[in-house]
């Protein structure tokens, strides 16, 4: 049998592979099930404790298979996934597309990846056919799940140079680590991390605003292509699709190297080592603030403003701020801002609104979300109708969301979508 705990520990680079449960288990049983393991004795403690080991190994390569889309091979397929998830080094250049094929660090990718191609060679029937019941694992076929494509380019690929070039386009289209399954991410713990089940709205799904979606598209494209960008605020009323839209830009330009990382109000005091993280990732990034406001006694947004223009702290190129706020000018203004009537505060009240004003005037791009007229909240209505295949008449479709709208929360995209989701339900019951 192939000694695979020997090729496992030989990685240099991709050592994060030999921690994975599944390889922890594979390696377990390899070990237990070694002839001269066996021929030691006590074979029949060690048949018992690797079947238990198997049925625990199988269960979690069928999850996975489920949750990624694996096809054939389960373990070789499992490997191949970890291999182009881990980041190390290596994949963080690649990710940067600054590689150097004449570089020691290159060597040591090809001493990796013959390990990575042994491993993959590994016969796991075996498991299944000493502790198992022949459980169908190498040749599996997934119920619902879209397997990698990039996947089957390493599978087609012949040498071990062509597999490493296979896997540095991933990483440099991709990205590595979380970057290259997620769009949308969240700064947490000096760290990203990925949106499992994130929103997946793209413009299309967004129905009119059409002005504003193309001031979003255009200003991300010009920053995604390395072309001078604005920073973005998108005021308008609640429920209005500016969250969604946000959302939408992470879906649609992922393919073209675009990750949202949202981080909340409460942490911009991490902003500078946030910043500082993704000015050594190779893909654009934009921080998306989510209701960004501040009442008139707090001070954090100045952390900022400051970063937003002529701080210490620069914004790296490749990152650029989005924030969403349902007032225009984000920290709270009162009427004693203006100290109208009194001529000995009239300086300083002018420095006070200026202040307060000054955070939203960094966003080089405004855009503004206003609420529908009754016009176009019908119009929202009709489209989503459509798009569900409700079939009502229209008239009755009208009368029905007139009504929701005056019980429920005004007019807005968001109330159009309530309503919809309740005459759903309500056709389903009837």
């Amino acid at each position: 049998m192939l000694d695979f705990k020997h090729i496992t520990e030989a990685l240099l680079l991709y050592t994060s592979v030999v921690d994975d449960p599944i390889v922890v288990m594979a390696r377990r049983m390899a070990e237990l099930l070694a002839p001269e393991n066996l021929d030691a004795g006590q074979t029949d403690e060690r048949w018992k404790l690797a079947r238990q080991i198997y049925y625990k190994y199988a269960a979690a390569l069928v999850w996975q298979a489920e949750k990624y889309g694996y096809k054939g091979n389960l373990f070789r397929r499992h490997l191949q996934r970890l291999f182009l998830a881990d980041e190390n080094p290596f994949t963080l250049a690649c990710e940067r597309d600054v590689m150097d094929e004449k570089s020691t660090l290159y060597a040591l990718a090809l001493h990796d990846v013959r390990a990575f191609r042994d491993m993959c060679a590994f016969d796991i029937g075996i498991f299944s056919r000493h502790v198992g019941q022949n459980e169908n694992l190498t040749d599996y076929l997934p119920n619902c799940a879209a397997e990698n494509p990039y996947i089957a380019e390493m599978d087609a690929a012949d040498g071990i140079d062509e597999w490493l070039n296979a896997m540095r386009l991933y990483y440099r289209m991709l990205g590595c680590g979380t970057l290259a399954e997620h769009g949308m991410l969240v700064a947490e713990d000096g760290g990203l991390v990925g949106v499992p089940n994130a929103d997946p709205s793209r413009f299309e799904d967004i129905i009119g605003y059409k002005e504003q979606k193309a001031l979003l598209r255009d200003n991300t494209e010009a920053f995604i292509k390395g072309f001078p960008a604005n920073n973005m605020l998108l005021i308008g009323a609640r429920g209005t699709g500016k969250s969604t839209c946000v959302k939408a830009l992470a879906n649609e330009y992922f393919n073209e190297g675009l990750r949202v990382v949202e981080l909340s109000k409460d942490k911009l005091h991490d902003l500078p080592a946030v910043l500082s993280m993704l000015s050594e990732r190779g893909k654009s990034f934009i921080v998306y603030i989510d209701d960004l406001s501040f009442d008139d006694s707090e001070s954090r947004y100045k952390h900022l403003k400051s970063i937003l223009e002529g701080g210490v702290v620069r914004r790296p190129k490749n990152v650029l701020f989005c924030a969403t706020s349902n007032r225009r000018h984000i920290v709270q203004e009162k009427w004693s801002d203006t100290n109208a009537g009194y001529e000995d505060e009239e300086m300083h009240g002018t420095d006070t609104r200026n202040e307060k004003m000054s955070l939203s005037d960094r966003f080089g791009l405004t855009i503004t979300f206003q609420k529908p007229s009754p016009a176009e909240y019908f119009e929202i209505v009709a489209a989503l109708a459509q798009k569900e295949n409700l079939g009502v008449s229209e008239d009755f479709l009208r009368e029905q969301a007139a009504a929701w709208e005056l019980n429920q929360k005004g007019l807005s995209g968001r109330t159009a979508r309530q309503f919809l989701d309740h005459m759903i339900c309500e056709i389903n019951k009837g």
